[in-house]
């Protein structure tokens, strides 16, 4: 654990929430948090990032516990001041811890042949069935009855662990339009991974005129093109895709005019185990560097994002909102990916002890991270509220409390899936292998 890195770290987060002309630009109105407010700011900040799931009023009585100060102010004080806050606050709180990891940590940070993996794909969210919420965001359902839902989309760095962004939006926007949309901002030293929900020519096409290196999974009957390889047997061909009329159109209306009539592209196949076939498309065209036991490498490793959104939905359990307005939604949603980021950071910097452990025994091992979700609760409050040297002691308490919980990284498991019938009534279901940490 190295004491000048991390504490970089979170000293800089703690100058981000007390910048004072940064705060007010996170305001709904200017002033809102004056000094003689019950609840400050980084008061808000804290409790919001302290994952909230339980009764309000326990939540609350643990926190004075915590600090060490009587009740001085009551939930409907914190509800009123959680709405004077923007949430894209925790946006770009996010992105400040982001900026500074790959500062401090920049040797540690990990790529493949130059370029970061970043997998893409997204969930739709239960949201709090609300009028309010379901005229923003829409429903999921069917004709007997209707629930609030989101879209969410994860950029997420493979290799190093960390949600480079995300977003949450209404229904009726759909991941794919997302992702179009975020294009913009991707750097061209990123592969980017997606699954075959994803491709369309539209999509290509847009990679290839950004100047984007991307590897998309496609369906066996995407197109003539790919049909026509499937059933010619080759296992790596460079082909033409023409951009039809549909996606032509669609390019148009976004005020994009190709300059070309079709696009090339690369299609691999791979042979998985149980001796299916799948297809990769991929614009990587040097076909001595980038091998057949590349991409299947590449592909892999987009499971890495799938285990993420099951840590975001299921361990810390973001679809239990405090909040029951759309600026709650947004507050949460965007405060539990930085928890999740900011536990990656707190892991990663303990990594050489645990590689150091696993040495000594018949497996390599890793952090239980739904317990150190567990253990972050209540302590990411005192890592923000102390000064540097103490702030840094309860952050090695943390870590020695993380290492503390390891668990066996047994390569090759698999489990055959077991469908089961979900019972319709009841909050809470018992899970044989999960049990809740927060």
């Amino acid at each position: 654990m190295n004491e000048s890195k991390i504490s970089h770290v979170v000293e800089e987060l703690k100058l981000f929430i007390e910048n004072g002309k940064k705060v007010e630009t996170y305001l709904k109105r200017k002033g809102s948090f004056s000094q003689d407010g019950k609840v400050s700011f980084s008061i808000t900040i804290l409790l919001l990032l302290n994952m909230l799931k339980r009764s309000l009023a326990l939540e609350l009585n643990d926190f004075f516990s915590i600090v060490g100060e009587e009740k001085n102010f009551t939930k409907s004080a914190f509800s009123q001041a959680r709405y004077k806050l923007k949430s894209v606050f925790f946006e770009d709180f996010n992105k400040e811890l982001l900026d500074s990891y790959q500062k401090h940590y920049k040797k540690n940070l990990k790529s493949y042949k130059g370029y970061y993996l970043q997998g893409v794909d997204g969930t739709k969210i239960y949201l709090p069935n609300l009028e309010e919420i379901q005229d923003h965001f829409g429903c999921g359902g069917n004709h007997h009855s209707k629930i609030a839902m989101g879209q969410s989309l994860f950029r997420y760095d493979l290799l190093n662990e960390l949600v480079v962004r995300a977003h949450l939006t209404p229904l009726s926007l759909g991941e794919n339009t997302t992702a179009l949309s975020e294009l913009s901002q991707v750097d061209k030293n990123v592969i980017s991974i997606y699954d075959r929900c994803f491709p369309s020519v539209e999509f290509v096409y847009e990679h290839d005129r950004l100047g984007l290196k991307y590897l998309m999974r496609v369906k066996l009957g995407f197109n003539n093109v790919v049909k026509a390889f499937v059933e010619s047997e080759q296992e790596d061909a460079i082909v033409k895709f023409i951009i039809n009329k549909r996606a032509l159109n669609r390019m148009k209306e976004r005020g994009i005019e190709p300059n070309q009539d079709c696009i090339r592209v690369r299609l691999v196949r791979i042979k998985l185990q149980d001796g299916s076939t799948e297809v990769l498309m991929t614009n990587l065209m040097d076909q001595q560097e980038w091998k057949l036991e590349d991409f299947d490498l590449l592909y892999d490793l987009r499971w890495g994002v799938e285990t993420f959104i099951d840590r975001f939905k299921n361990k810390i359990k973001v679809e239990i909102f405090s909040g029951h307005k759309v600026e709650a939604i947004y507050q949460e949603f965007h405060s539990a990916v930085f928890m999740l980021n900011f536990q990656t950071v707190l892991l990663k910097d303990c990594e050489e002890e645990i590689e150091q452990i696993s040495l000594k025994r018949k497996h390599n091992y890793k952090p239980n991270r739904n317990v150190a979700l567990g253990l972050m609760k209540h302590t990411i409050l005192m890592i923000f509220i102390e000064n540097k040297e103490h702030s840094y002691q309860t952050i090695c308490k943390l870590q020695q409390k993380f290492i503390a919980n390891l668990e066996p990284v047994r390569i090759g498991r698999s489990y055959k899936r077991k469908k089961k019938a979900q019972r319709k009534n009841g909050k809470y279901r018992t899970l044989t292998n999960y049990k809740s940490a927060i």
